[in-house]
């Protein structure tokens, strides 16, 4: 489809919309069902949307395409959570994929056309390459046909939430208002209970018995995760890659083979010279891959002759890395090799020879050095780390009694007509002076906190705030004054910037309500958990 349309029609100028962008949704809710199937599973339904049954392979061909979203933008290590959200998205497409087409909307041949040479990864000098496009879709594993349907779709959401916010509207009195809202300015009196004051004083009064009925209260707080040392040696497909040898001659070899691919839109050949890069990565890719079928089936042969992992990695030349003490139930982080390797080492036995693990990414014999089990450590073992933590949760309480205690007195002394400084000196109370800061301003002292900027505007001038909760202790805000957005600073130029984001926001909260509607009447049944707790 996309060479006969490409030769067809002309390119349009419009907006390269980048396919991750289109894909990946500015929303996560998302629906989960429990019901159970018989035909769940490969070669059944992976869940319903809108009471229909979504076989098995669209599922994960759908899914394949989220995925390659979130690595684009990642890399290929997602943590568990990622890959959550992945499926997540992916139930989430299907749903807008099922509603675009109950209310008929439709793309073109050319509009898929007209896309794909707008975007800079097809594009050389601004110009639409065909073998980088062939090269791109190859390297995915995906046919053109199959590629440019799921273009064809990302499309089609693109439309059906475009024409969600077009009954979207902004006047200028609606940019106005929000921009003096951002602007506006709150000057605050400012006190802090930090729990560290009363660490020392609850330290001294702690006995053993207290820290033993700590220990034995919640036992899986200490509780040690089972956890993992081994080594591994392999090649990346990036190093692979990286280490290809591509001649000129090589190239030109490629480029005489495939002359076909390599015509403009005129018909005429495109030259050698247009093309060398991308048909120098094109070889790259191919030997690299071809590199890594070799080291598999030469790893496998190693490991079935029982031959040492040092011995392995020295004479195949490869660097051995080392892991751990790594805990099995810890996330995916940067240093970590790949989850397949990660998930072999997990399941590992004592004692079991080295093993091959090979990925999309990468080929690599690994081999488990340590194993040690989950277990419960003894009280005298974790004595200390018992006792910082009730060190820790007694001193937050402690000083969560102070705040109250300290608000109840000075909400007392304020309502008696005592201005707010005598009241803080008659109660020994030394508050902190911010500068004034905006709804979306750091506070002075505080840095960036929502908690006291929210619970600061929420506040009448001249009246103490609840004690407000932070991640250092707990807080009090008086309110002094607040300070109006300057009006002369609404210039013309801001009046434009604030009704488009103005008109953004809006536009995202229809989105978002919307959404929540769409979400409701699919009633998304989804087996995929039922199968995982049956695996």
């Amino acid at each position: 489809m996309f060479k006969r349309v490409m030769r067809s029609v002309q390119a349009r100028r419009r907006t390269a919309w980048v396919i991750a962008a289109i894909l990946i949704l500015p929303f996560i809710f998302f629906l989960q069902g429990s019901w159970h199937t018989p035909r769940a599973g490969p070669g059944g339904t992976a869940g319903r949307v809108f009471g229909r049954a979504v076989p098995w392979d669209e599922f994960q061909s759908q899914r394949f395409w989220v995925r390659r979203q979130f690595v684009n933008r990642l890399g290929p290590n997602l943590p568990p959570t990622l890959e959550t959200l992945v499926t997540q998205y992916t139930w989430e497409r299907l749903m807008l994929l099922a509603e675009a087409d109950r209310e008929g909307l439709r793309v073109t041949d050319q509009d898929v056309a007209a896309l794909l040479q707008t975007l800079p990864v097809f594009q050389n000098s601004g110009r639409f390459m065909p073998e980088r496009y062939y090269q791109f879709v190859g390297a995915l594993g995906l046919t053109p046909r199959r590629f440019e349907e799921l273009i064809r779709q990302d499309l089609v959401v693109e439309r059906l939430l475009g024409n969600i916010k077009t009954d979207v509207t902004v006047t200028d009195e609606d940019a106005r208002a929000a921009f003096l809202e951002a602007y506006e300015q709150v000057r605050v009196a400012l006190l802090r209970i930090a729990p560290e004051t009363f660490r020392e004083a609850v330290g001294r009064e702690l006995t053993d018995e207290a820290l033993r009925a700590a220990y034995d209260a919640a036992p899986e707080t200490w509780r040690v995760p089972a956890n993992v040392t081994f080594r591994y040696a392999g090649r990346t497909l990036e190093e692979s890659k990286a280490a290809a040898e591509v001649s000129e001659e090589d190239i030109a070899d490629e480029y005489a083979a495939h002359r076909d691919e390599f015509v403009a839109e005129d018909g005429a050949p495109v030259p050698l010279d247009d093309v060398r890069e991308a048909l120098r990565a094109r070889l790259a890719e191919r030997r690299a891959a071809r590199d890594l079928v070799t080291l598999a089936m030469v790893l496998e042969d190693d490991l079935a002759a029982a031959r040492p992992f040092a011995e392995i990695a020295q004479t195949r030349g490869l660097s051995p890395q080392t892991v751990g003490p790594w805990a099995v139930t810890d996330d995916w982080s940067p240093g970590l090799p790949e989850h397949d390797v990660l998930d072999v080492m997990a399941a590992a036995a004592p004692g079991a020879p080295p093993q091959l693990v090979e990925t999309d990414l990468g080929v690599y014999a690994a081999e488990l050095l340590e194993r040690t089990v989950e277990r419960l450590p003894a009280f005298e073992e974790v004595r200390e780390d018992v006792r910082d933590h009730v060190i820790m949760t007694r001193a937050r309480e402690a000083a969560r009694a102070a705040a109250d205690a300290l608000h109840g007195q000075l909400a007392q002394t304020l309502e008696s007509g005592t201005a707010f400084e005598a009241a803080c000196r008659d109660v020994g109370a030394a508050p902190i002076l911010p500068a004034p800061f905006t709804r979306h301003d750091p506070v002075e002292s505080l840095g960036p906190a929502a908690f006291v900027t929210e619970t600061a505007f929420a506040t009448p001038v001249g009246e103490l705030s609840p004690v407000i909760e932070t991640p250092e202790g707990w807080a009090l805000v008086f309110v002094q004054e607040r300070v109006p957005a300057d009006p002369a600073a609404f210039t013309e130029e801001a009046q434009g910037t604030w009704r488009d984001q103005v008109r953004a926001e809006r536009e995202q909260q229809r989105l978002a309500e919307w959404l929540r509607q769409v979400r409701e009447r699919a009633k998304l049944e989804s087996f995929l958990d039922n199968l995982a707790e049956e695996g």
